[in-house]
């Protein structure tokens, strides 16, 4: 595959705004969070804003990318600049993870929910109704009777009124805090990219499928068919059956007997966007998460041999404690971020 280009100095990207690509980018989020709706919350099949790239952005990116080289034979003036293309990957790719199953699948139920499912036998008014912010939230079992049984419509004056205080509300809070976000963009980019130069892995498809002769790479070629190969068979296996699949299936592993029965479900399978991913990563990050997913497994052994109560899933409340184990690495990511970038700070 062609190499990336290098990072551009700040002079080399003191370019003229790139208009096109923003206006571009505004016409196809909706289309976008549209897509990623309907497969991860009606349909729910698929979520692939789990996942740091999303196949939806970079299936656009591909169109946009292939009608470009057209663009570029016959209508050279309306062609896009790389440049352009990754602003409209970049809009893509923040709007999809807002829109995706950890953000507004999240959000947005709970937007009401307190107050819908209050009976008087929880006692949720005076456990904590006072404590939730009327501007917040949706209080009016009126208007959620037709959010949560159907048979309405959001287009009334009475919904969309009654809706419009708690949406722009976080709305705001959803903008100030990509503001906050794309301010710690740009207070660590220098150190990050001119002084450790990380290599960050999950940008080299974009920057590799908008470069010159993506199309016209003969490794790429042979990749691709043999993806799309193994993907168009496990989906005619899905249709018909008796064609099996290939490198798609999982294995589960367990103990009946305690303490290993602790350890809970141990899962191989052989997953090649993973392994190509894999490909992409340091060796010492792929590393950490063996050793950490192992360590996590012994971890709940010892908690099955002292005969502690254990829970193997991500979000338990028990040990040993995943959730809180997580929120402190993060939070020890964070600190030690600050450190070496202390000087610049």
């Amino acid at each position: 595959m062609p190499t990336p280009e290098p990072f551009l100095s700040i002079g080399a990207r003191s370019q003229r705004p790139h208009w096109r690509a923003v206006l571009v980018g505004l016409i196809l989020i909706p289309v976008n969070c549209y897509w990623i709706t309907s497969i991860e919350m009606v349909q729910y099949f698929a979520q692939p804003t789990t996942v740091s790239l999303i196949f939806t952005v970079v299936f656009n990116l591909f169109v946009l990318t292939s009608l470009n080289l057209l663009a570029k034979r016959f209508l050279p003036w309306l062609a896009f600049s790389q440049g352009e293309l990754l602003i409209i990957y970049a809009m893509l790719s923040v709007v999809s993870a807002i829109a995706g199953a950890s953000f507004m699948e999240i959000l947005v139920p709970i937007l009401g929910h307190a107050f819908w499912f209050a009976t008087p036998e929880n006692d949720w008014k005076d456990l904590f109704w006072r404590y939730i912010p009327k501007w917040l939230s949706m209080d009016n079992k009126r208007i959620l009777s037709g959010y949560y049984q159907g048979d309405s419509t959001l287009h009334t004056a009475q919904h969309l009124l009654g809706w419009l205080t708690p949406v722009m509300n976080w709305f705001a809070f959803v903008l100030a805090l990509l503001l906050v976000m794309i301010c710690i963009n740009l207070i660590v980019r220098k150190p990050w990219t001119e002084q450790e130069k990380l290599a960050y892995p999950i940008i080299q498809l974009p920057f590799a499928l908008t470069s010159e002769g993506f199309f016209i790479n003969k490794t790429m070629w042979v990749g691709f068919g043999l993806m799309a190969g193994l993907d168009i068979i496990n989906g005619l296996h899905f249709i018909f059956p008796a064609i099996p699949r290939l490198f798609a299936r999982s294995y589960f592993f367990s103990f009946a007997e305690p303490p290993w029965s602790a350890m809970g479900r141990v899962i191989l399978g052989i997953y090649p966007f993973v392994l190509g991913i894999g490909f992409l990563i340091p060796s010492s990050l792929l590393f950490s998460c063996c050793f950490f997913f192992w360590l996590w497994k012994g971890q709940l052994l010892l908690g099955g041999i002292m005969g502690w109560q254990t829970s193997a899933g991500f979000g338990g409340t028990s040990y040993p404690y995943v959730n809180y184990q997580g929120f402190g690495a993060y939070l020890g990511i964070f600190l030690i971020a600050c450190v070496r970038s202390r000087k610049h700070l």
